[in-house]
């Protein structure tokens, strides 16, 4: 979200409601270059605000407004939940005759109720969550295809954008499904945001950095068809899009735009800022402080590859850790620690399994070999003046929201990794469990999970447990011998409560109960049981939604009236 609205007293000052965006910016431009008393319109705005959020850090919004002295006042969003708070402030300043403008989304919110520009009137009134829409209907706010999410975005973007110097760029006539870009030269340094239009109004959002003397060095390394490789890059899905189960960002309606907004003016351009010359790209791709901008989300890594002391998100330098731009930038910047870099690349590529490891290997040292006689166009006394130059990393990329999809380390790698063992080899699982020393070998792989997680990421293991049990078969059946594992309560996504094996004879089948990985098309998470069962010559996996979460009896129970 953005961190402030403009709060402009139109009344007090004899000036008519702006009616479109060059209007508010003029209005904003204009008020706050003019002194002005205390406005007690703003000190109400602030006792109401405080009123409904009690903890709004150092500076209060009511010692801001009594020490505002201005025409108008850019209210700072406290560090509370941003969105209630937003939403609250918008309320309370319309109800006080109050325009407050959001000039990051390039937004008016006026007092008679009005939204300008008028396409965010419906995105800022969305459908609310009770009128649920009959299966197959269209709501209101619906954008039809490629075209029209195209004409409301393109323009959307060169507005919250124009103010840091970013221009539209023309599609070219030949290509109408070219991607949306907006970009900005600095110097040596260019700067593009792309937006590929996907299918179902999926948008790949990326941010690209080139710098002219970065580009140079590839061409002449690796030929003239990589020379076009970025300095820096980030796809935007890497910031939080929202709860659903593949993180990405659509516009399949004006209700999304806001958030779309959001992105480029917390996200997008603080990012923009830090790389607009060599220093920047270089603390981006080389210095620690880039480690604090991380991804929300917990399932960053699978459940077998998280690095010990990760709580699972990814920071920005992990994104682009191995790539060779990050030592032609240390080279060019007169980096002191450049020699590490290009051992720490060489170490990775020599050990690494993936695939094109090899051809990456003879890049990185083509690359070396043009750096060797290439002069660094900046030079630093030594590592402690070079690190004075690095710049703060912009709040709004800092910001450690929780996972939108409630994802917790602890509970899904366990729940995991046991649900692979007992698919790869139930026969081992069954002996690993169904003995005397079963509890204590789920508590072992509980604790041993737990050690490798930051403290606050660990969950105890109240609710653990190791159950063997035998259940009635079906009429003429033998019996259902079962060894259930039980975890901790489940409390998001991709967490299971029970996983089970169950034998009668040769026969074996799994059984384990808890959230989908996914939200259904309210938003809300689904419980389920799924289980193995033999069609033909095959075992497949079915999957049935629960209504509410069953106790261990119910659960085993099912397993019973579901072996076959």
């Amino acid at each position: 979200m953005t961190s402030s609205l403009h709060l402009f007293d139109p009344d007090r000052h004899a000036l008519p409601l702006p009616e479109n965006f060059a209007a508010l910016e003029a209005m904003r431009e204009l008020l706050h270059a003019r002194a002005d008393g205390k406005n007690l319109r703003f000190v109400e705005f602030a006792l109401r605000f405080e009123d409904r959020f009690k903890d709004t850090g150092r500076t209060t919004p009511l010692q801001q407004a009594n020490a505002c002295r201005r025409a108008a006042w850019q209210f700072d969003l406290p560090n509370v939940d941003e969105m209630p708070a937003y939403r609250a402030a918008v309320e309370i300043a319309g109800a006080l005759g109050l325009v407050a403008y959001d000039a990051a989304l390039g937004v008016g919110f006026l007092p008679d109720g009005r939204v300008v520009p008028t396409e965010f009137a419906q995105a800022a009134t969305p459908v609310a969550p009770a009128e649920k829409l009959p299966w197959g209907a269209r709501p209101p706010d619906a954008l039809r295809g490629e075209s029209e999410v195209r004409e409301v975005l393109a323009p959307a973007l060169a507005r919250a954008m124009a103010g840091s110097g970013f221009a539209l760029e023309a599609t070219p006539p030949d290509q109408p499904g070219a991607p949306i870009v907006l970009a900005r030269r600095l110097g040596a340094v260019r700067q593009v945001l792309a937006v590929n239009l996907m299918r179902y109004e999926v948008l790949n959002l990326t941010l690209r950095v080139w710098h002219d003397a970065c580009t140079a060095v590839l061409a002449q390394a690796l030929g003239p068809e990589p020379h076009q490789d970025s300095a820096f890059e980030l796809g935007m899905a890497f910031f939080e899009p929202g709860p659903g189960s593949l993180h990405r960002w659509t516009l399949e309606r004006l209700s999304q735009l806001p958030a779309i907004l959001a992105l480029v003016g917390g996200r997008v351009l603080p990012l923009a800022g830090l790389c607009t010359d060599l220093h920047g790209l270089d603390q981006l791709l080389n210095d620690a402080s880039a480690d604090t901008v991380r991804t929300p989300y917990r399932n960053a890594y699978t459940w077998s590859d998280r690095p010990d002391g990760s709580d699972g998100s990814r920071s920005l330098r992990e994104e682009v850790f191995p790539l060779a731009q990050r030592l032609v930038i240390a080279h060019l910047n007169g980096n002191p620690l450049a020699a590490n870099i290009a051992r720490e690349l060489g170490d990775h590529w020599q050990h690494s399994s993936y695939w094109r490891a090899p051809q990456e290997r003879e890049a990185l040292a083509a690359v070396r070999a043009t750096l060797a006689h290439t002069p660094p166009l900046v030079r630093w006394n030594d590592i402690a003046a070079w690190r004075a130059a690095l710049r703060p990393i912009p709040a709004p990329l800092q910001s450690h929201t929780p996972d939108p999809r409630g994802r917790r380390c602890h509970h899904y790698e366990v729940t995991e990794a046991l649900h692979q063992d007992l698919r790869k080899d139930p026969g081992g699982f069954w002996a690993r469990f169904a003995g005397p020393d079963g509890t204590s070998e789920l508590t072992r792989v509980w604790q041993d999970k737990a050690s490798t997680l930051p403290g606050s990421s660990r969950i105890p293991s109240d609710g653990l447990g190791c159950h063997v049990a035998t259940l009635p078969g079906r009429a003429g059946e033998g019996a259902i011998k079962v060894v259930c594992l039980c975890f901790p309560p489940i409390t998001g996504l991709d967490e299971h409560r029970f996983l089970a094996l169950a034998r009668r004879g040769d026969i074996s089948r799994m059984f384990r109960m808890g959230y989908e990985n996914g939200l259904d098309d309210d938003g809300h998470m689904q419980l389920r049981i799924e289980y193995g069962v033999r069609h033909g010559n095959a075992d497949v996996i079915t999957r049935e939604t629960l209504d509410a979460e069953l106790n261990m009896q119910a659960f085993l129970e099912r397993v019973a009236e579901l072996f076959a």
